[in-house]
């Protein structure tokens, strides 16, 4: 069986990986989990299985490409590995705007990566897109840890800065989305974190912050935290709970809601912007 990657105790191979796991707990169609092995179907694609410490076997299906492979590997088995290395994977893109480490939460769809090519454009940084790994550093406060140097952007976005979509690769060959490299703008090296902005959509015309309660905060963290349900099968709520409050207790978090039609990308990266402005 190759292995595909290495680092430490993290090892990523392509072999044979079963249908189903033995007393295993969870979503059927999507994922099961038992005695520290997890296992992602992601369709007809590929197959995933996550053993603790930190192995990764993968299987692909036949009309699966290695870019399949590279795309899916990237979603909820690395989100997996980053919760079984002690880190809490936030389902956020991470920028850095002067002083201010910011990460932008949200679900799927809700702007994240739209509004992190707005703030590159204006001149500042990134650690992470999509996922977001966070650890609790010496002092208590929370600390991001760099992903890797690429945005994933549907056309329409690029086009509204001038990039020539032809000539950037998809991210997967079904889908038109495409893998933009900021590594000019990338920061290789861990920051503190400083504040969360959740990203959600509402029915108004305008973007506008909100204030999130105190008795509310733990809540509304843990929603943006990715795979959160595959830790009961794993034993990992107790971590999960720690992790979460940490972060709740020692960064600023806030809400953008915008218009759930037409909407600027702009008009959040004004936003987001003086939300660092007041840190």
């Amino acid at each position: 069986m190759p292995v595909v990657a290495a680092a430490g105790d993290v090892i990523i191979r392509r072999g044979s990986v079963p249908s189903h796991l033995s007393g295993g707990q969870g979503h059927e169609a999507l994922w099961e989990g038992a005695d520290g092995a997890w296992l992602i179907r992601t369709g007809r694609l590929a197959r995933f299985l996550v053993i603790r410490p930190g192995h990764v076997t993968f299987a692909m299906g036949p009309e699966a490409t290695d870019d399949d492979a590279r795309a899916l590997l990237l979603r909820t088995p690395l989100a997996l590995l980053v919760y079984l290395k002690g880190m809490l994977p936030l389902h956020a893109s991470c920028v850095a705007i002067g002083s201010q480490t910011i990460a932008l939460a949200g679900e799927s769809g809700s702007g994240k990566s739209s509004v992190t090519m707005a703030l590159l454009e204006r001149g500042h940084h990134m650690l992470a897109d999509d996922i977001s790994a966070i650890d609790i550093g010496a002092d208590g406060g929370p600390i991001v840890f760099p992903s890797w140097p690429d945005v994933e952007l549907w056309p329409d976005v690029l086009s509204r800065y001038g990039r020539d979509v032809d000539v950037l690769p998809k991210v997967r060959p079904a889908l038109s989305k495409r893998r933009v490299s900021v590594s000019e703008q990338f920061i290789s090296e861990p920051r503190p974190l400083h504040v969360v902005v959740i990203l959600r959509t509402h029915n108004r015309a305008d973007a506008r912050v909100e204030r999130i309660a105190a008795g509310a905060r733990f809540k509304s963290l843990s929603r943006v935290t990715w795979v959160w349900p595959l830790l009961r099968a794993g034993g990992m709520q107790a971590r999960h709970f720690q992790m979460v409050s940490a972060i709740e207790r020692s960064v600023r978090i806030v809400s953008i809601a915008r218009p759930a039609g037409r909407w600027s990308a702009d008009e959040l990266a004004d936003l987001i912007e003086h939300e660092a402005s007041a840190g």
